[in-house]
């Protein structure tokens, strides 16, 4: 199984920070990530957040693969709904010719927040529509070298794609969670980032369109903290983490998922299981032991880097995480797959 980090770059708003900063201390420790031996760093997106959410992952994809040599690149999810699909496809490709084949993770979502929406003047109800029309339109990028589109929501006549990835076929992943989505993502045959508890509805929409379920790769991913005790990661990253949780629960989503957040940053800490990976190196592997071990995840990340953490705390924590927890993950889980699976009798192009 690879071992990385996932990246939410972004600022507390309760203490502003100038933004040049944050975006250079994450990225350092994108680059240091490297360094300690971890696999890969995929990063996210929000638009438009008072905590400044980096709206541009391409961009810091590119610039973290001129700064490193091995690591793997990703996105964790891609908002596509917000996106041309041509344009991304051409900066997709870009950055993997740039790094010589090492954007394994492109995950693409469909977005949940109304405001957003609301702000790129779309229709939230056309998100899945959006989502799984634009990847076709980039897997069709990658794959052929002249075509036209004319779909519900894209009119190209006539594309010549000149710029391909280095990674043929280019492996393409959706992320999310929900039965329709998950099983539609299995249907047409895309890698999964989430999912969880709904896996084996991805699984079955694999099987019904021939898929063979080992050629896909299947990443999760936890917000967290790693620290020598239970007490002292919760010290360091309750505030922020408070706020990831604050962030989701008070923002209009579209699905009405809320996250549940106590009275006070304190009081998270007293939660008897709660959704983030918090406490020491043993904490985190006896947590984890269900799900990961002889299961058929490839990719495991965490989100590392709460919003306000310092960049002490934040590397203190990281380099314990790469040396006492990463051995570990790394015997867990399946090898990942490179490429696409094809359907029983279709060969990849």
């Amino acid at each position: 199984m690879d071992v990385g980090l996932v990246q939410a770059i972004r600022f507390l708003p309760s203490r502003p920070e100038r933004l040049a900063d944050t975006y250079r201390n994450f990225v350092d420790e994108a680059v240091l990530a490297e360094d300690l031996g971890l696999d890969f760093v995929w990063t996210t997106e929000h638009h438009f957040a008072d905590d400044a959410w980096m709206p541009a992952q391409l961009p810091v994809l590119a610039f973290i693969a001129a700064r490193t040599s091995r690591l793997q690149l990703g996105t964790c999810l891609f908002l596509l709904p917000f996106h041309n699909p041509l344009r991304v496809a051409e900066d997709v490709a870009t950055i993997d010719l740039l790094s010589n084949g090492r954007f394994t993770g492109f995950a693409a979502g469909s977005g949940s927040d109304a405001g957003e929406f609301e702000s790129y003047d779309l229709d939230p109800t056309q998100r899945w529509g959006r989502l799984f029309e634009g990847l076709r339109i980039i897997r069709r990028c990658f794959s052929e070298d002249e075509f036209d589109h004319d779909g519900k929501y894209f009119h190209f006549p006539h594309v010549k794609m000149t710029t391909k990835p280095v990674q043929q076929p280019f492996p393409l992943w959706v992320g999310g969670f929900g039965a329709k989505l998950l099983e539609r993502a299995g249907r047409e045959g895309y890698h999964l980032q989430g999912g969880r508890d709904g896996i084996q509805t991805y699984l079955d929409g694999l099987r019904e369109s021939g898929y063979d379920e080992r050629d896909f790769n299947y990443q999760v991913f936890y917000p967290g903290h790693v620290a020598r005790t239970r007490d002292k990661a919760w010290d360091e990253a309750q505030e922020g983490i408070y706020w990831y949780r604050d962030f989701y629960t008070n923002g209009r989503s579209i699905t009405g998922t809320k996250r549940f957040v106590p009275a006070s940053p304190a009081d998270l800490r007293n939660e008897a299981k709660p959704p983030e990976l918090v406490g020491s190196p043993d904490d985190i592997l006896r947590r984890l032991e269900p799900q990961l071990k002889d299961s058929r995840v490839t990719h495991f990340g965490l989100l590392h880097r709460m919003a306000g953490m310092s960049t002490d705390v934040s590397r203190n924590s990281l380099e314990l995480y790469a040396r006492e927890v990463l051995p570990v993950l790394k015997t867990w889980g399946r090898s990942p797959r490179s490429g696409m699976g094809s359907p029983r009798g279709v060969a990849a192009r």
